[in-house]
């Protein structure tokens, strides 16, 4: 699907092959997931291997982490690195100075 997507020409307004170059990247990258403007860009379904993948990625670490500190510690980190996370971005545009994804910025919104 992504070989298909680099030869069918993109109508939509403020698509340059800059622009479809970097969506298919961040496909093959597997992390188109993590922002609007690239999670379903070039098909929907996409959007479930990329979680898939990153959960396998981590799995390992998880792994590590519960045989030297056991089920319950390990989720009590994780969950307050989780709400931690959540709360920074959370808060992060009434920040003075800080941008998360300021990568992004630039690109066309979604028609």
């Amino acid at each position: 699907m992504l070989l298909f997507a680099l030869v069918i020409p993109w109508t939509r307004a403020g698509y340059t092959p800059l622009h479809k170059l970097f969506q298919i990247g961040t496909h093959l990258a597997l992390v188109h997931n993590f922002h609007d403007q690239t999670f379903a860009s070039i098909n929907t379904n996409f959007w479930s291997i990329a979680v898939e993948v990153q959960l396998y990625l981590l799995y390992p670490l998880l792994l590590v982490l519960v045989s030297r500190w056991g089920w319950e510690k390990c989720l009590a980190w994780l969950a307050v690195l989780e709400f931690g996370l959540r709360g920074l971005i959370g808060l992060s545009p009434s920040l003075p100075g800080v941008s998360t994804f300021g990568w992004w910025q630039g690109l066309p919104a979604n028609p």
